[in-house]
């Protein structure tokens, strides 16, 4: 009896991983130079001073400041760690350089360039389906 009930709570628990990892859909990472969504996109992916997370449909998630903006070497690959542990799926910026990509590409996240505004760069790239 109580390993059936062991069971089933260990069937429980995992089906509710499961189904939360489902449901949470794609996150996109906005590299930008403040806080909002009217804000420029950031012309360094990696030296950015504020990530903006959305979701697949463009809602705004969270403002994330970037610890690691002025770092004094291999900002792209912590920014990219900062962004697995956000379940980040997208990484938007104008431009994005070699250990950020590899960092990205080894972590299993896409990349988008795009410039101008935060929310329009989101929205063209939901459009675009790229993601």
């Amino acid at each position: 009896m109580k390993k059936s009930i062991i069971m089933f709570g260990l069937v429980i628990f995992l089906g509710s991983v499961l189904f939360a990892q489902v449901r949470q859909g794609k996150i996109i990472a906005v590299a930008s130079l403040d806080r909002t969504e009217k804000s420029q996109v950031s012309d360094r992916a990696a030296r950015a001073p504020y990530y903006l997370l959305f979701d697949e449909s463009g809602k705004l998630l969270e403002v994330i400041v970037n610890p690691f903006y002025d770092s004094a070497r291999s900002a792209g690959p912590k920014v990219a760690n900062l962004l697995v542990g956000k379940n980040v799926t997208i990484v938007v910026a104008e431009d994005f350089g070699n250990k950020m990509i590899a960092a990205l590409n080894k972590e299993g996240i896409n990349y988008y360039k795009a410039s101008g505004i935060v929310k329009e760069a989101v929205e063209e790239l939901i459009r675009s389906n790229q993601f």
